[in-house]
C-alpha cells in the first residue's frame, strides 16, 4: 500500500511538471503571437522628406547663425554656418532661398582667413601647418574637418566652396572667379581643377576645361603628386 501511495505521489509530481512545462510553453507561445500580431500591426517606418530634413537642417541653422552673430569674428563659426548654408542648398529643393545670406557668410569668412593666414606668414610660420602642428598637402588638408585645416587648407577650401555655391546659383563666371583664386594659392589641387573644369564647360570654354582636365589626368597617373 505504502508502495502504491508513493507511485501515485511521483505520478502526480510527474503531471504537475508536465502541465507547468505545458503552461509556459503556451504562455510563451501566446506571448510570441500576440508580439507578432504588434509587430504586423505597426505601420512602416516612413523615411523622411525632404521637407522634414530641411526642417531639421533649418533647426542647426538657427542654432549656428546666432552662435556666429554671437562671435562674427570666428573664422571656424563663419564657416561652420557657411558650409551649413551650402548642404542645405544641395539637398533641399526651395528655389536657393539661402544662397544670398550662404555668399555673403563665405566672403565673410574668406575675408577672416585672409587677415588669419596674413599674420601667420607675418610671423615667419608654415601656412600649412595645422593647429596639431603638422604640415599638410593640400589635397589632405582641404577634407580634414575645419578646426584641422591649415591657414591655406581653410582658405583653398573656402574658396572652392563659395564656388560650389556660386554654381548652384547658376552664377558660373563667378565660380570660375573663386576657382582661380584658389589655384592661384594651390595650381595643382586636383578638387579646385576639377570645380572649375565642370563650370568652363557649362561656360562652353572647352579648351579651359580640356587643360583643367589634362592636368587631373597627370595627378591620377602619378599618386605621388597628390598625395606627396
Amino acid at each position: 500500500q505504502q508502495q502504491q501511495v508513493q507511485v501515485f505521489k511521483d505520478s502526480s509530481e510527474h503531471i504537475q511538471k508536465v502541465e507547468s512545462k505545458q503552461s509556459s510553453s503556451d504562455a510563451g507561445r501566446e506571448a510570441t503571437g500576440h508580439q507578432s500580431k504588434r509587430m504586423q500591426e505597426q505601420p512602416a517606418k516612413k523615411r523622411p522628406t525632404e521637407e522634414q530634413h530641411g526642417s531639421s537642417i533649418d533647426d542647426q541653422i538657427d542654432y549656428l547663425r546666432q552662435e556666429y552673430t554671437n562671435d562674427t569674428g570666428s573664422i571656424y563659426k563663419a564657416l561652420h554656418l557657411a558650409e551649413t548654408f551650402l548642404y542645405r542648398d544641395m539637398n533641399v529643393h526651395d528655389g536657393g532661398s539661402i544662397q544670398s545670406e550662404s555668399i555673403r557668410t563665405f566672403l565673410s569668412a574668406i575675408e577672416l582667413i585672409k587677415r588669419k593666414r596674413d599674420e601667420t606668414i607675418r610671423q615667419g610660420r608654415d601656412v600649412h601647418e595645422s593647429p596639431q602642428g603638422r604640415v599638410l598637402n593640400i589635397e589632405e588638408d582641404i577634407y580634414m574637418q575645419i578646426e584641422m585645416r591649415s591657414m591655406q587648407g581653410l582658405l583653398v577650401k573656402a574658396y572652392c566652396d563659395l564656388g560650389r555655391q556660386y554654381y548652384m546659383a547658376s552664377m558660373f563666371e563667378k565660380a570660375v572667379g573663386v576657382y582661380n583664386a584658389a589655384l592661384a594659392l594651390e595650381p595643382k589641387c586636383s578638387h579646385a581643377l576639377q570645380l572649375r573644369a565642370s563650370n568652363l564647360m557649362i561656360l562652353g570654354r572647352y579648351d579651359e576645361a580640356g587643360k583643367d582636365y589634362v592636368e587631373i589626368m597627370k595627378k591620377e597617373s602619378n599618386p605621388l603628386e597628390i598625395y606627396g
